[in-house]
């Protein structure tokens, strides 16, 4: 996940009322979230209190905006992905 865009969608967020205790992060990977959080935790103001947690932590959870992150495993592959029509990319 682009984290200027993840940043900037959290700061769009906070301008509307939303409060980051509001936003959840869901990413299929343990390693993926560590991730996350590492960086939400680093030059943004509500990046401590944005959840991030993988798919199965959040079964039975409620936020009121959730972000979904995805994964790549190579440059390769999102020239394969993203070359199609109707798939999900980070631009």
């Amino acid at each position: 996940m682009n984290m200027k865009h993840l940043q900037h969608n959290f700061f769009v967020l906070s301008q509307v009322g939303i409060s980051g205790s509001e936003i959840g992060v869901i990413a299929p990977y343990r390693g993926q979230v560590l991730h996350l959080r590492e960086k939400l935790g680093q030059g943004h103001h509500q990046g401590s209190s944005v959840e991030v947690n993988t798919v199965d932590q959040y079964q039975g959870r409620d936020k009121d905006i959730i972000i979904i992150s995805f994964v790549m495993s190579s440059s390769c592959e999102k020239e394969k992905v993203c070359g199609k029509k109707m798939r999900l990319c980070d631009f």
